[in-house]
């Protein structure tokens, strides 16, 4: 019983952010926040300005990557496996991007909160 209450409530080990930033001459520019607590749920939380299109991938080096939908060039986005999205186990230092089409236009380096 006791680890089934302590599951409802999970301490914090990882917070992790990444600043995005264009590159190859996308001028786009975001932001996504990364939890990782024990008991192994994961919260990330993405924000994105100045993105064309209607759909882009959060890609991690390991898979599944995570789709967002992107209107009037904004996308605001939070995924959590305790409600059955899909994300990847993504680390310090990792270089996360976004992809619109198999073409990376913003890219960033998940790094502590301080």
């Amino acid at each position: 019983m006791l680890k089934k209450l302590t599951a409802l409530f999970p301490r914090k080990s990882a917070n992790l952010r990444a600043t995005l930033k264009g590159v190859d001459g996308f001028t786009g520019r975001g932001a996504i926040s990364f939890t990782a607590w024990s008991n192994g749920a994961r919260q990330m939380e993405v924000s994105l300005r100045g993105v064309a299109g209607r759909q882009a991938q959060v890609r991690a080096t390991v898979d599944p990557s995570v789709s967002i939908v992107v209107e009037n060039g904004r996308a605001d986005a939070k995924l959590d496996t305790r409600t059955g999205d899909a994300l990847p186990p993504c680390v310090q230092n990792e270089q996360l991007t976004i992809v619109q089409n198999d073409i990376v236009i913003l890219t960033g380096q998940l790094l502590p909160t301080r």
